[in-house]
């Protein structure tokens, strides 16, 4: 988002408006495969259809996280629904004033939030409402975002280009091996504040290709797990429901890996599916259009 800021002569409701018509399609299949589901397990007829789609308009429109309502069919919308709300406010605070907000605004708020989280002494998983707003989606959609954005800001300006790649490896190996130990030992607890310094570390070093193994990888795979991790995100709820169904249990670790590759395989076909009906449409269209 930053970047896009700084490179592009548009709006906040523009830029927001881009980014709902690149989340709705597949947020629309996920919530179509939800719907079929509940359907055959519920065996609604179609007046039960619409009027359960009608009691979840709210989360269809991703406004659930200003507080209307808080009733889920897809729970994995709660974060889009703040990252879209709090990302237009963000949007136009850059636009204003790029230097204020990154080195003054976001650093304020990222202490003030993340300060707060930590003296409930419960971390990033402490939740509460608050005058009908959901304060844990918004303040860390605020959080989160003002990370990214003094992430950029301070890698574009202050941080030098030419890196030793072997030492940035090594660095990145740390970080990740701090980042789970933190996962495994300190969760539901103040500690796993501690990613919110680890994290910033990554995302630089992903983003300027300051290792080693980058060049191992094919951009291609990388580019096609980007495009699908909103799939994978989006269809969880329904997926660990069908895997749970399916699978039993065995170890911990190989339930865990099974469970990442078949999500990852599942996301692949409705990306497939996704790209086949816009072809579809796209050629029907055309078609009428001559």
């Amino acid at each position: 988002m930053m970047r896009h800021a700084l490179h592009h002569d548009d709006t906040a409701i523009r830029y927001i408006t881009d980014r709902i018509k690149r989340l709705y399609p597949p947020i629309i299949i996920a919530y179509c495969i939800l719907i079929i589901n509940f359907s055959i397990q519920s065996k609604w007829n179609v007046f039960e259809i619409i009027d359960e789609v009608y009691a979840h308009i709210w989360e269809f429109l991703l406004l659930t996280s200003t507080g209307i309502t808080w009733e889920f069919w897809n729970f994995a919308t709660w974060y889009i629904s703040a990252l879209l709300i709090v990302s237009y406010f963000i949007y136009w605070l850059i636009k204003k004033d790029e230097k204020c907000f990154s080195e003054f605004i976001a650093p304020l708020l990222i202490f003030a939030i993340y300060s707060w989280y930590a003296i409930q002494g419960k971390g990033l998983d402490y939740h509460v409402h608050w005058e009908r707003i959901c304060t844990s989606a918004i303040s860390r959609a605020i959080g989160g975002i003002s990370i990214g954005c003094i992430s950029y800001y301070v890698n574009n300006k202050y941080i030098p280009k030419k890196i030793n790649k072997y030492y940035c490896s090594c660095i990145e190996i740390i970080v990740l091996i701090l980042i789970f130990s933190n996962i495994i030992c300190a969760e539901k607890n103040s500690y796993n504040l501690l990613v919110l310094i680890l994290f910033p570390v990554l995302i630089v070093i992903e983003y300027n290709k300051w290792n080693k193994w980058n060049e191992f990888f094919c951009n291609y795979i990388v580019t096609l797990l980007g495009r699908i991790s909103i799939n994978m995100y989006l269809n969880q709820v329904f997926f660990i429901g069908l895997f749970l169904n399916i699978h039993k249990k065995t170890n911990v670790l190989l339930d865990y890996l099974l469970f990442i590759v078949c999500l990852t395989l599942f996301a692949c076909f409705i990306e497939f599916l996704r790209y086949k009906i816009i072809k579809k449409s796209m050629k029907l269209f055309c078609t009428k259009k001559i």
